[in-house]
């Protein structure tokens, strides 16, 4: 239909809106993206369009980098950031020119450029906040999602997380995302009560949905309360997030190894021991079955058991082909003393 109508239209702002809406189309469901990239770089390029479509094709040009499974050559990639700097340059301030900003960041931070991605996310923040963008609470969310974990620091991280709760732009599944990651920098940052506080706003906003998501966030809380000393509720909630079958495999495996260390420092060994045990029965990955085995070993020692101890080491030179780990080599050493097996 968009063919049809672009072909019956003379080459007038009427046609090239059309135009802008077949390239997005395209973009979301052509099989050649390289050639929908191509076609996008030649309209925001193009000096005799004007430079509200050409920021519209730049964008969607930004969209289509980080579309997976299309990896463009470094010339491609080049050309669109020549282009793009371009249009950003002549184009004002607006809510256009801000998602532009935010879509070439994204990509920039899936690419490991994570410098000149903070860089745009900080051009794009100050840009909404300028022009006073409707709906800035997205920008703020999306903008910090970028640089988790990055050179934006984490006082900024918090006030951009916080900024978007405030702004009541986020979807229920945003708001969600938003109060874990808040929660997350809060915990690294030891302040243990007010993560704590994050975590159970979020947990009460996913409802009685019961998904991995949530079984995350519930783990994620109880390792909040063992740290601030609320055993029961910590145990309470670690139980709620291996309930079910939503976290398996190796996700499965780490909420276990977990449980299994705190009840270890709490003293209860025997229940240490039957987490280790279903840990190594849902473990996947060879890293997941040896930091099990390890764990295994440590309680069987703590059991005076010292050949089941030495058994779990001997399964990890089993599962290692035979391969010397010096570490390993010297732990069994010690166990075969105390075993009596000179």
């Amino acid at each position: 239909l968009l063919n049809s109508a672009i072909s019956r239209t003379w080459d007038t702002s009427e046609s090239a809106w059309l135009r802008i809406q077949l390239l997005r189309l395209n973009a979301q469901t052509s099989d050649n993206p390289l050639e929908t990239m191509n076609t996008a770089l030649d309209i925001a390029a193009d000096e005799e369009t004007s430079i509200t479509f050409r920021m519209e094709a730049a964008d969607t040009a930004a969209t289509l980098l980080g579309k997976d499974g299309f990896e463009p050559e470094e010339e491609m990639i080049q050309r669109f950031q020549d282009v793009f700097e371009t249009v950003i340059n002549k184009s004002e301030d607006s809510s256009e020119k801000v998602n532009m900003l935010i879509s070439f960041a994204s990509y920039q931070w899936q690419n490991f450029k994570r410098n000149e991605a903070s860089q745009l996310v900080v051009k794009a923040i100050d840009t909404a906040e300028q022009i006073k963008m409707r709906h800035i609470g997205r920008v703020f969310y999306q903008g910090a999602l970028i640089c988790r974990g990055g050179s934006i620091s984490a006082d900024k991280l918090r006030q951009w997380f916080t900024r978007s709760l405030e702004s009541g732009d986020l979807s229920d599944d945003e708001t969600v995302s938003a109060l874990v990651e808040l929660a997350e920098i809060l915990q690294e940052d030891d302040d243990l009560l007010g993560a704590m506080e994050r975590y159970e706003t979020a947990l009460r906003f996913e409802g009685a949905r019961k998904d991995k998501s949530m079984a995350q966030t519930r783990f994620k809380l109880a390792r909040v309360y063992f740290q601030l000393g609320r055993i029961p509720q910590a145990e309470k909630e670690t139980r709620e997030a291996l309930s079910g079958d939503t976290l398996t495999g190796d996700d499965r495996v780490e909420v276990l190894m977990w449980f299994a260390r705190a009840e270890i420092e709490q003293g209860h060994i025997e229940r240490a021991s039957e987490n280790a045990h279903e840990a190594l029965n849902n473990a996947v990955s060879l890293e997941s079955r040896i930091n099990v085995l390890k764990c295994q070993s440590e309680i069987s020692e703590l059991q005076q058991d010292f050949s089941g101890a030495i058994k779990a080491l001997e399964s990890i030179e089993e599962l290692a082909d035979g391969s010397f780990n010096p570490e390993t080599e010297i732990e069994l050493a010690r166990l075969y003393n105390l075993e009596g097996t000179y």
